[in-house]
């Protein structure tokens, strides 16, 4: 039955494209599924423990993730982090990760089971989406300014042109002699 719920759970997790992870503070070791490693930046079956993670980590989003996992120890509370993974070969991912701590009674040990999932995909579209928005409020900018500068044209236009026929009339008045005034 054990082996079993084993084989459904990590058909699951494949399937979702999710990384398991259990963490046993006393000793800082951690469990993980075949797809968490390279999903974190790790070779397939490399030992994990939280110094090694938190070197993964982007070093701007290394302090807020440490301070997530150290609340959620603190309080037993749920963790909830999002944070980018430095890989190998440079490039960065987006991880989502969430989990929850589990105290055992009888040893006091603390563990962390939780869940990441790779969202690199949707934060590049958010970036998208910004950049786009912040284009197209620049583009309206643009078009207030048009119609601003095509209101005052209009504006400055209807008295110059009275003034320029004024100044025709004048100067044809002018023209005849003795003018006729």
């Amino acid at each position: 039955d054990l082996r079993e719920r084993e084989q459904q759970i990590a058909f699951v997790a494949d399937a979702a494209d999710l990384g398991l992870w259990a963490w046993t503070t006393p000793q800082d070791t951690v469990w993980a599924t075949e797809r968490l490693n390279p999903m974190l930046g790790f070779a397939p079956g490399a030992p994990i423990s939280l110094v090694s993670f938190l070197e993964h980590v982007h070093p701007e989003d290394r302090e807020p993730t440490r301070q997530a996992l150290q609340r959620a120890l603190d309080d037993a509370s749920d963790y909830s982090a999002e944070y980018r993974v430095v890989l190998p070969d440079g490039r960065q991912r987006w991880i989502a990760a969430s989990g929850r701590v589990e105290r055992r009674a009888r040893d006091g040990a603390v563990r962390m089971m939780g869940v990441c999932v790779d969202v690199t995909a949707r934060k590049h579209d958010e970036v998208e989406r910004l950049r786009l928005r912040a284009e197209l409020a620049h583009v309206g900018r643009l078009s207030s300014m048009a119609q601003l500068a095509s209101g005052l044209a209009h504006e400055l236009n209807q008295p110059l042109g009275a003034i320029l026929r004024n100044a025709e009339a004048a100067e044809l008045i002018l023209q005849s002699s003795p003018p006729d005034l």
